[in-house]
């Protein structure tokens, strides 16, 4: 992988996901990137790049930096362009993660980085399969920025002396805003739910499977702790390493793969200290 940046796994991932889709480059009326940690050169912008490589001459292009999250801001975003554009074409979404030049296997509470892609044509044509049914959001009050690159525009380049500089921290200002920050987790996971199953006045006993990035078996117990019915639904594969969003759907892919059914779906993730988000998904068999 040293030579692949995240840009590239995103072309990978995206041509793959039109020729499943059956799609040629004219059905693509807008690509939607989602990278989950940086641009492999800071100022670049990902969309552009998979529209170009890919030949998408009628798409438009936008690029999300909302972290983990980015991928499930994607989905809502274009359900409203397919809502309002729907002659333009489909939507091609994309997230990438390419944390291995970033945080050396960086071992966070129990859980491994790791590289990879994932891509999907969003489409309004009626059907069956996967449909995108809702997204909501808690953000943070405090803390927001505790995970990060200490260089930015916040720092003069003269002031990077080390190869630490570039890496992945989480910094909290003593033990006592960390320990906020934990228990402001479970209440920003625990409102993202509740959003996602009152938008279809759902139950817990509606939901037939939830997924959360591969941050370590224990993690979703306590996340589910206002949420005990979900708990023995949780159907990530934590032997995986965490890539951002991506294997969130990565996990939900192979849910629906080895398992086609009607089912409602739960996909959440955290995006580093500053929020939770996650998307309520439908699959549908039959029209």
């Amino acid at each position: 992988m040293a030579d692949v940046d995240s840009t590239e796994l995103a072309i990978t991932a995206a041509e793959a996901a039109l020729k499943q889709a059956g799609c040629v480059p004219l059905d693509i009326g807008l690509v939607i990137t989602a990278p989950t940690l940086l641009t492999p050169h800071g100022l670049d912008i990902p969309a552009v790049a998979v529209r170009a490589r890919m030949g998408l001459k009628r798409a438009e292009t936008l690029n999300l930096s909302q972290g983990c999250i980015g991928v499930f801001a994607a989905l809502r975003l274009a359900r409203l362009f397919l809502n309002d554009a729907q002659s333009k074409g489909d939507v091609l979404i994309v997230s990438a993660c390419r944390a291995t030049t970033l945080v050396d296997n960086f071992n966070h509470g129990g859980f491994y980085w790791g590289d990879g892609a994932v891509a999907m044509v969003v489409t309004n044509e009626p059907g069956s399969g996967l449909h995108f049914m809702a997204y909501a959001e808690s953000s943070a009050e405090e803390h927001y920025g505790a995970m990060r690159i200490p260089y930015g525009d916040a720092r003069s380049y003269s002031a990077v002396d080390s190869a630490e500089d570039l890496r992945i921290r989480v910094d909290f200002h003593d033990q006592r805003a960390q320990a906020d920050y934990i228990t402001g987790e479970q209440t920003r996971c625990a409102a993202v739910i509740d959003s996602l199953l009152d938008s279809h006045n759902l139950t817990e006993d509606d939901v037939s499977a939830i997924f959360f990035p591969s941050v370590g078996r224990k993690r979703p117990r306590m996340l589910l702790s206002g949420h005990a019915g979900l708990r023995d639904k949780v159907a990530s594969d934590f032997r995986y390493a965490h890539m951002g969003g991506v294997d969130v759907f990565l996990f939900l892919h192979h849910a629906i793969e080895n398992n086609p059914k009607d089912a409602w779906y739960l996909a959440l993730s955290p995006a580093f200290t500053a929020q939770w988000g996650g998307v309520l998904m439908r699959n549908m068999t039959s029209d």
